[in-house]
C-alpha cells in the first residue's frame, strides 16, 4: 500500500511568519513519515494541476495575488489531497499550523476497518485541517465535490465548507450542527481529541498524550511559533528556535495593506 503525509508549504517570501513556523513544524511530519511508513510531501501552488482547480491560480506567471475568493492559500489542502489519490492508497494531511508531538502510535489506527474519510472533529464539526482519506471511487467523488461545493461563498469556516457540506452539517454555526445524513456518512470517522490537542487552556501546554498538536486558534503565525515550541519542548522535542517579527523583507513592490503575492517557481519550500 502507498502511503503519503502531505502538508501544504509555506511561501519562503511572505512576512507574516507561516514560512517561520511551517519550519518548525515540517521536521516532525518528515520523521513521523519515516517511522510509519509514510512518504512525505510538501504540496505548492505549481505541484498541482491548477487547470482543473478554476479559481484555484490566475494564470500561470511567477508571481500573483490571491484574492478574497479561494486562491487564499489555506485552500490549497483540497486539490493537493485530491491529486495525491490519483498516486497514493492512503493520503494523511496535516495543516502546517499543526505538528506531531508523540510519534508512538500510527494515525492509520484513527480509521477503522470500513471507513475511509476521517477529519478532524474535536467537538465543533469536522474540519479539514487534519484528513485521512483512503483511495476509493467515493473518495475522490468526496475530494472533488469539496471543490465544486458552493458553500464556501457564505461559511464561516470558509476552506472547510465543502467537508461540511458534503458531511450534512451547517456552514455558517459555531459549532456546526448535523443536518442530515448524506451517502459519505457511512465511510466518515471523527479523528477526535483522543489523537489531536488544541491546548484548549494553555496553549503551548497540550493535552497529555496526543499524537498531532493543532493551533487551530485566528492568532498570528509568531503566537503560534511561540506556543508551538512550547509544545515541542514540552515533550522533548528538538526544534529551531525561530526569531520573533519579520525575518524577511517585503517582497519587491509590496505596498502596506496590499495582498501578499505568493512566489510559484522560485524558492519553494516543497520536496
Amino acid at each position: 500500500m502507498k502511503k503519503v503525509l502531505i502538508t501544504c508549504g509555506a511561501d519562503p517570501e511572505e512576512i507574516t511568519g507561516y514560512h517561520q513556523l511551517f519550519k518548525i513544524a515540517e521536521p516532525t511530519f518528515q520523521a513521523y513519515a519515516e517511522k510509519w511508513g509514510f512518504e512525505y510531501r510538501s504540496i505548492w501552488f505549481d505541484d498541482i494541476h491548477a487547470e482543473r482547480w478554476p479559481g484555484i491560480i490566475s494564470g500561470r506567471e511567477p508571481r500573483w495575488k490571491h484574492n478574497s475568493e479561494r486562491t487564499a492559500p489555506y485552500y490549497l489542502k483540497i486539490p493537493a489531497v485530491a491529486e495525491m489519490l490519483e498516486e497514493y492508497d492512503l493520503v494523511f494531511y496535516m495543516d502546517s499550523d499543526c505538528c506531531i508531538l508523540d510519534d508512538r502510535r500510527n494515525i492509520e489506527d484513527a480509521l477503522p476497518e470500513g471507513k475511509e474519510l476521517g477529519f478532524n472533529d474535536l467537538g465543533y464539526g469536522p474540519f479539514a485541517s487534519v484528513s485521512l482519506t483512503r483511495r476509493s471511487d467515493l473518495t475522490k467523488k468526496f475530494w472533488r465535490g469539496v471543490w465544486d461545493c458552493d458553500a464556501w461563498r457564505t461559511c464561516k469556516w470558509y476552506d472547510n465548507a465543502g467537508v461540511q457540506s458534503l458531511l450534512g452539517y451547517t456552514t455558517d454555526t459555531e459549532p456546526m450542527v448535523k443536518i442530515c445524513d448524506t451517502e459519505y456518512t457511512p465511510v466518515f470517522q471523527k479523528i477526535g481529541e483522543e489523537w489531536i490537542a488544541e491546548g484548549k487552556d494553555n496553549p503551548g501546554v497540550p493535552e497529555a498524550g496526543r499524537v498531532i498538536f493543532h493551533l487551530s486558534y485566528g492568532q498570528t503565525a509568531y503566537w503560534k511559533i511561540e506556543n508551538m515550541s512550547r509544545a515541542l519542548a514540552s515533550y522533548g522535542k528538538p526544534f529551531t528556535p525561530v526569531p520573533h517579527g519579520p525575518a524577511l523583507p517585503a517582497p519587491a513592490g509590496y505596498v502596506a495593506g496590499d495582498t501578499l503575492p505568493i512566489q510559484l517557481s522560485h524558492g519553494r519550500t516543497h520536496l
